[in-house]
């Protein structure tokens, strides 16, 4: 700093200076003020209720919930979670816990290129079921060497995954037999868009007869364009996160146990910031849409984790 105003007060740049002697200005203009020292992190953490929690209680619930089969969290949905069990608490202080402890998620790089090449590219949905999107993803199954085909229809209004198939190889038959099922177990509305690309189980004769004697409107995305699916492919890039990228598989019957828990786990218990940070059943229930009792299992909750922790 010395060496810096002694050119400066020579006469020379104060900005050509700062720059040489690699010193931030902020730095440079930075006075004490004198005043008091910021505010102290709180070590209680309340309920709506007035129950209080001490941090290491409150990190024993966050560990417990980030350890949780397939829970992939960040610090924002952390805090959500947390305010949905009752607990008064910011995104700030959930972000100083997780990140003084080791819990935080690396940022996730994003691809911003492509172009919009249809009229609309999110799908006008304005109840549960009325707009479906479904599409394939490649599993490994490291046991054999080989790739497995999962085939996943997900609505696009409440983030609901009516149901998924895993086999080695995925026909038309199999799309026409999961869509049947799906029509069969739930509440459909009368009128039902269904938007997937271009691939050749999805375009067949069959799939198109199919979806027109349901009276059911395909729509195929533009090819390369996956953000015309983006729900679909959203749901992907959580399954190589949580599963993918997480388990190797011996054999086919053991990744099929997986995902059948998964969607049980995403349907229930993972909450979605593009549903206002709800579970995929919440906004169900919120129509009145009676679910089957097999798609049902218990909410994960605060006091759970903070006893089995």
């Amino acid at each position: 700093m010395m060496t810096a105003m002694e050119f400066i007060d020579s006469g020379f740049p104060r900005a050509l200076v700062l720059r040489l002697v690699e010193l931030a200005r902020s730095t440079f203009y930075y006075r004490p003020s004198g005043g008091r020292a910021g505010r102290v992190p709180t070590e209680v953490t309340y309920d709506r209720f007035g129950t209080g929690y001490s941090t290491e209680q409150l990190l024993r619930v966050i560990k417990g919930l980030i350890n949780t089969e397939f829970v992939d969290y960040g610090y924002v949905k952390v805090t959500r979670w947390l305010q949905e069990q009752g607990l008064v608490i910011n995104k700030k202080k959930t972000l100083r816990l997780m990140r003084s402890n080791g819990l935080t998620l690396a940022r996730p790089s994003r691809n911003r290129s492509g172009k919009t090449w249809v009229k609309q590219l999110v799908p006008d949905t304005r109840q549960p079921f009325d707009c479906l999107e479904f599409d394939i993803k490649f599993i490994r199954i490291d046991g054999t060497g080989m790739n497995a085909m999962l085939l996943t229809v997900i609505d696009v209004h409440s983030r609901y995954v009516l149901a998924h198939v895993l086999k080695s190889s995925i026909r038309e038959t199999d799309v026409v037999k999961l869509f049947s099922e799906i029509f069969s177990r739930y509440p459909m509305p009368t009128s039902i868009t269904v938007r997937s690309d271009n691939g050749s189980q999805f375009e067949s004769n069959l799939v198109r007869r199919y979806f027109e004697n349901s009276a059911v409107i395909h729509e195929f995305t533009r090819p390369a364009t996956p953000e015309q699916n983006a729900h679909i492919e959203g749901y992907h890039s959580v399954v190589q996160r949580a599963i993918c990228n997480e388990y190797l598989f011996e054999h086919l019957d053991q990744a099929r146990s997986v995902f059948d828990r998964f969607r049980m786990f995403y349907n229930n218990n993972r909450i979605h910031s593009g549903i206002d940070y709800k579970t995929p059943r919440r906004v169900l229930e919120q129509f009145n849409v009676i679910l089957p009792d097999s798609d049902i299992m218990p909410p994960l909750t605060f006091n759970q984790l903070l006893t089995n922790g």
